[in-house]
């Protein structure tokens, strides 16, 4: 059995370009930049374990941002609407159980009055 080859091999250390005198100022910041960042880079993981792990984790990140950032604002919208719905019902239905109900009391009051 074969091993598998190393995808992800250990970093170099950063090294400044050679011509880092030559360049004119702007890309002699950019380049310190660079450097700067590689430098940070190697010191905090030179075999890429920390590229790997932030790798992993913006995959992952996407993979649930995505299809939230999709399917949020309908599901926002639906429960909009069921919630105006379920209002008009309980609107509905209080105007109807409210005038019954006052009927029904008034009913047994009467009948109450009367079988005396």
């Amino acid at each position: 059995m074969q091993a598998k080859p190393n995808v992800n091999p250990p970093l170099l250390p950063p090294q400044v370009d050679p011509h880092f005198l030559q360049q004119n100022p702007l890309f002699q910041i950019l380049e310190s930049l660079r450097f700067t960042i590689l430098s940070i880079e190697y010191t905090l993981s030179p075999r890429r374990t920390l590229r790997n792990l932030l790798k992993t984790c913006v995959y992952y990140w996407l993979m649930l941002c995505i299809p939230a950032l999709l399917f949020l604002p309908l599901l926002h919208f639906a429960f909009v609407q069921l919630n105006s719905i379920v209002l008009l019902l309980a609107e509905s239905i209080s105007h109807l159980i409210l005038p019954v109900s006052f009927t029904a009391i008034f009913v047994l009051l009467l009948l109450f009055i009367l079988r005396r």
